[in-house]
């Protein structure tokens, strides 16, 4: 090649870079003209999304720092508040931001925890996705930022598999229900495992924190991420919660500043992670989905069905009777945002039935989760045979209703 030809590739490049540079600052300026601040106790909240979403999103983030502390309340470096959280409309803006502000390339990602020095912030843009999917990528994020000085070594299996788990979750009052499996994982895991396509646990926990980077930029990332929720739900979760009290021997070790092969080993008494290989494919083999996110809308639908019927002065003494009454009637009311938002109808398939393969089903309950056994004027509603957890619609005193998960 020509030095000249050379000299020309290497001046557009440069010019395509100042191009670049130009537009993102244009673009950053400009959402920073349009975005507001949003009362938050726990972030500095700055958002071009709708007045209702931002409100969401505010008390989203407010009730997952709430539900860390209590989760991290004995250990030492919790997050302070008042770092900033940019939720942007676009991805552009996004984009752009992350370029001109902090000099980072969000290729890939839906939200991001950064640290610069001094300076923390959580950013995270929505598109067309719905506001739960918004609130997950959050709740993912946050969970870094509380890592950064409370668990500052964690391995990205445990950092990416933890903040994977605090994505699923799913809010309710009492806090965030955690252990939430999805069929689609469960689906793409045991998949996973039968074309063997599932990284060697020898090899997956040695990764490091810039090729697990590379592989986010790259697009191919789905598989990592993935599996360190799994490992995780394992962890918490497998064979009637055996490990947990390891993988929390392990979280304290990692918050004194221990080293985590070290922490593990202490935990766990193996090096060699292949020993659990086969405990784990055994649990993903046998795992069940429970859905979370689909249940509580079918919850909030029997019970505003359950209310409509009863100021109706109809006595009903069950759930499958409140089903069938419902059914009948073509039944429909809103559903709250943090859940999708819209309405939910006993038009849509299976209004009443908490899914194929998770054996679990509505029934009426009192006040503290029992089953009834006879009839009551305003029965609770409990989803139960979700394993790990249950959910519980639950009446207050003004007529209104709380979704409460078992502690």
């Amino acid at each position: 090649m020509r030095a000249t030809t050379i000299i020309a590739i290497t001046l557009a490049a440069i010019t395509a870079s100042t191009t670049w540079a130009q537009r993102s600052r244009s673009a950053a300026l400009e959402w920073e003209q349009r975005a507001r601040d949003v009362p938050c106790q726990n972030y500095a909240l700055q958002t071009d999304l709708s007045d209702q979403d931002a409100s969401v999103i505010a008390d989203s983030m407010d009730q997952f720092m709430v539900t860390c502390s209590g989760m991290f309340s004995e250990l030492d470096g919790r997050p302070s508040t008042g770092d900033q959280l940019c939720v942007f409309a676009s991805q552009d803006d996004y984009m752009a931001w992350l370029h001109h502000y902090l000099g980072v390339d969000g290729t890939g990602s839906a939200g991001m925890f950064l640290q610069l020095g001094d300076r923390r912030a959580l950013v995270a843009w929505k598109g067309e996705a719905p506001l739960p999917q918004l609130l997950g990528t959050l709740r993912h994020e946050g969970f870094h930022h509380i890592a950064s000085t409370t668990f500052p070594n964690l391995p990205p299996w445990a950092n990416e598999g933890i903040a994977e788990m605090f994505e699923r979750a799913v809010p309710v009052s009492n806090g965030l229900a955690m252990g939430n499996v999805r069929s689609r994982d469960v689906i793409a895991l045991q998949r996973a495992v039968k074309e063997d396509d599932l990284i060697p646990l020898n090899r997956f926990f040695r990764i490091e924190p810039r090729n697990w980077n590379h592989a986010v930029r790259r697009g191919d990332a789905q598989i990592q991420y993935l599996q360190a929720w799994a490992i995780i739900q394992f962890l918490l979760y497998g064979e009637e919660g055996k490990y947990k009290e390891g993988f929390i021997s392990f979280l304290r070790d990692m918050n004194a500043g221990e080293g985590w092969q070290t922490a593990f080993t202490n935990a766990y008494g193996v090096r060699n992670y292949a020993l659990l290989e086969k405990k784990f494919i055994d649990f993903i083999e046998t795992l069940r989905p429970s859905d979370l996110e689909s249940v509580i809308p079918r919850m909030v639908l029997m019970g505003e069905g359950l209310k409509s019927l009863s100021q109706r002065g109809e006595r009903i003494p069950d759930a499958n009777t409140c089903a069938g009454r419902l059914r009948s009637d073509g039944f429909q009311c809103p559903l709250p945002p943090q859940y999708g938002g819209g309405t939910v109808s006993t038009g849509m398939d299976n209004p009443f039935k908490l899914g194929d393969e998770s054996g679990g089903r509505l029934v009426f309950a009192d006040a503290n989760g029992r089953p009834l056994q006879g009839y009551a004027p305003r029965p609770n509603i409990l989803a139960t045979g979700l394993g790990p957890r249950e959910l519980l619609l639950r009446w207050l005193p003004d007529d209104t209703w709380e979704v409460l998960v078992d502690n």
